[in-house]
Order: structure tokens, then C-alpha cells, then sequence
């Protein structure tokens, strides 16, 4: 006989899930713009990043994040561009005019324009080739401008085992990407400016605006949800087990040394547990 005795006690303990929304929030810029260039790489130099504007009347605040740089090295930046404001584009290996297998600075003026703003004080990648910049110009809009004419050429790269500060490493061509307000007061009852936008289920217009009348709706809608889940799981396994066999026989049992044959016994345990299992839905 064979006797199993199995206690098994597993205890649950708390699963907190709460969630925090922000609500919607409506922000109007009525003078500010935000600009931004992808940096993709020149001279195959493996450098690329953003860089992130805003123009706030004459201020302008820029943030570039940039990696792949060489280590430890200055790296000048600027914006480029023409004085007649054609716009500027970033070049390609067409045009290495001298067939030295690099894009030099006076190879790339006709694609991007000389230096109009420098990006001071040039910074200096750290030991992982990264760039983290951020300062803010007072600048003269009328001559520096439209920004989204303008490129962002970043440089330093060593050729030919010589350091070269001035080498492109990675360009882009600005773009626009939000424009605070221009409201006009319009009295009359010639058009109107209807804008919508949804973020988190809201809804907005524009109604009832005279002619003339410009307007744009800013939306930023965020949502933060957070979770916490938790588990205290306590398995107690408790087995006794005890066999027995039967058609045990001894050979002449009468003086002497005897010997027992047992029958077989056979024990077989099998104890599985599992806890702590949590799953949040999408």
C-alpha cells in the first residue's frame, strides 16, 4: 500500500492596475515657430542625428542630438544658406569636383550656401562620439530667414590620418513643422476658418470668423498610463509516502542463515506548481 499525502497552500497576494490620464491641454503660440532638420550622413562619415529650433521673435533656440562623431573631437556647426534665399539642399558625391573621394567645405557652398549662423561654442563630442547641444541667438530674422530655405551642416572628420574641423560630416535642410497664431479681427460675415483635431476624443473648431481672417489650432494631447503589478506567492509541499509489499518468503526457515525474496515496490511522484502569472491586456 502505497499512502500520499499532498498539501498544497498558494496564496495570491495583491494585482494593483491603475491608470493616469492626462487630459488634452490647448496651447496657443502666437509668435513662436518650430523648426527641424533630419541629419543624415556625408563622406560617409556615419554621423547623423536632429537638430530641433524654435523662433520666438528674434530668439532662436536650438537643440542638436547628434552621434557617430569621432571621439573627443571639436565639431563646428552652423546654418547654411544663400543670401538670395534660393534654398539649400545638401550635396552628394557629384559634387566632389576634384574626384578626391570627399565632399570638402567649397565643394558643398553650391548645394547649401556659405556660413550664416554659427552654432556656438562649437562643442566637443564626448568619449561615445555624441553630441548633446543646446543654446539660444538673438538673431536678425530678416536676414537669416526663411529658416525652411536654410540647412544645418555639422563637420569634423579626419582624412588621410589629418584631423580636418572643417570636412562635412552630416546635413540636413530645415523644415517648418508648427507655426504659432496670426489671428485677425474680422467683423464681417464673409467666411469662416473651420479646424478640427482630435487627440484623446476632442473635438475643436474655429466658427464664425470675418474675411481675411487667419487662424490654427495647436492640439497636443497626451496619455500616460502606468501599471504596477505585484506577487507574493507562498507554495507549501508537504508529501508523506509509505509503500508495502506482499508474497515475501523465506527459504528454510528453520536453523541457519535464511534470505527473504520481496515483492517489488513501486513509488511514483509527480508535484507541479504554478504562480505568479500576470498578464495586462493591449
Amino acid at each position: 500500500m502505497i499512502n500520499i499525502t499532498k498539501k498544497i497552500t498558494t496564496v495570491f497576494s495583491i494585482v494593483a492596475l491603475f491608470a493616469m490620464t492626462a487630459m488634452p491641454t490647448f496651447a496657443s503660440h502666437n509668435d513662436s515657430t518650430d523648426y527641424r532638420a533630419n541629419l543624415r550622413t556625408l563622406n560617409s562619415s556615419g554621423v547623423r542625428g536632429q537638430a530641433k529650433m524654435t523662433l520666438d521673435g528674434d530668439q532662436l533656440k536650438v537643440t542638436i542630438n547628434a552621434r557617430g562623431y569621432e571621439a573627443n573631437k571639436l565639431h563646428i556647426q552652423h546654418i547654411h544658406g544663400f543670401a538670395n534665399k534660393q534654398n539649400s539642399v545638401c550635396p552628394n558625391i557629384s559634387a566632389d569636383v576634384n574626384n578626391d573621394g570627399v565632399v570638402d567645405l567649397i565643394e558643398g557652398l553650391p548645394s547649401y550656401g556659405p556660413v550664416m549662423l554659427n552654432f556656438e561654442p562649437f562643442p566637443n563630442a564626448d568619449s561615445n562620439g555624441r553630441v548633446n547641444f543646446q543654446n539660444t541667438y538673438t538673431i536678425n530674422v530678416s536676414d537669416l530667414g526663411p529658416l525652411e530655405n536654410r540647412a544645418i551642416v555639422l563637420h569634423g572628420a579626419t582624412v588621410n590620418g589629418t584631423y580636418d574641423e572643417t570636412l562635412p560630416v552630416a546635413c540636413g535642410q530645415i523644415i517648418k513643422t508648427h507655426q504659432g497664431n496670426d489671428n485677425g479681427n474680422g467683423n464681417g460675415n464673409g467666411g469662416n476658418g473651420n479646424g478640427g483635431a482630435n487627440g484623446g476624443g476632442s473635438d475643436v473648431s474655429i466658427r464664425g470668423n470675418g474675411s481675411n481672417s487667419n487662424n490654427s489650432i495647436d492640439v497636443r494631447s497626451s496619455s500616460d498610463t502606468r501599471a504596477f503589478q505585484s506577487n507574493d506567492t507562498r507554495i507549501d509541499n508537504n508529501v508523506n509516502a509509505g509503500s508495502s509489499t506482499g508474497n515475501n518468503r523465506a527459504n528454510g526457515n528453520t536453523g541457519g542463515d535464511s534470505s527473504i525474496m520481496s515483492g517489488d515496490s513501486l513509488q511514483s511522484i509527480r508535484i507541479q506548481n504554478m504562480a505568479g502569472h500576470n498578464m495586462l491586456g493591449h
